[in-house]
């Protein structure tokens, strides 16, 4: 009659097995010796390399070189960091342009549900011109409907402008840093909004020009996550 248990034991002590033979077979080196093994492509196929300096293991490949399976954790007062996750989730090369004296929507994008959650945030970088040979024009940030702030006339040829839109410790609290180069206090705004950050939500860059022969127009727009938690 089959046995189960014993399957189960024998089961048992083979993963036992083969876990010890990966845990004391590891090779503990200095990292000089494991960029030495690398450069030289000597490592063993499937062999474990410890860098005892940096605390990260490596992995041996057919070609002889390292592979790294696994990085070093920060700790603070004993307590490891979650890693910072930063993907790229829009990105427009497209040229809107704008000469309207009321405010505008230039360029928008959706900002998914469940990135910002409490403590998360998003990078908006975009570059804006003016077309026209004078004029200022004003930037308005809108996440879900509601403003974040508007700036004070801008009226600098080429500026790279960069926005900073993060959680404050709830899914429904925001706030937002805009900093546009070479324009002073009138490019540095910041604001708060109430918007339910768990639900897609439609982020807008709004421009208004000081009149109808200003003409300014944004080349690119990119937008990072950082995704703490």
């Amino acid at each position: 009659m089959f046995n189960l248990n014993k399957l189960f034991s024998y089961s048992l002590i083979l993963v036992c097995c083969m876990f010890f033979q990966v845990v004391f077979s590891q090779q503990q080196l200095t990292t000089a010796q494991i960029q030495s093994i690398h450069s030289s492509q000597t490592a063993a196929q499937g062999d474990m390399y410890l860098d005892v300096e940096e605390d990260e293991l490596y992995i041996g490949t057919s070609s002889g070189t390292l592979r790294k399976i696994s990085n070093k954790q920060v700790q603070v007062d004993g307590q490891p960091l979650p890693e910072v996750s930063t993907p790229l989730i829009y990105l427009d090369t497209s040229t809107s342009s704008t000469n309207s004296t009321n405010y505008t929507t230039v360029k928008s994008f959706t900002l998914p549900g469940g990135i910002l959650k409490q403590q998360n945030a998003i990078k908006i970088i975009f570059y804006k011109r003016r077309t026209s040979s004078n004029g200022s024009v004003q930037i308005r940030l809108v996440y879900g409907g509601q403003v974040f702030f508007t700036t004070g006339s801008l009226s600098n040829e080429v500026g790279r402008v960069e926005m900073t839109l993060f959680a404050t410790g709830s899914e429904n609290a925001q706030r937002a840093y805009i900093d546009d180069a070479n324009t002073g206090n009138n490019g540095q705004k910041t604001g708060t909004t109430t918007v339910n950050s768990a639900q897609d939500q439609l982020v807008e860059i709004q421009l208004k020009t000081n009149n109808t022969a200003s003409d300014f127009s944004l080349d690119f727009l990119s937008v990072q996550a950082l995704l703490y938690d």
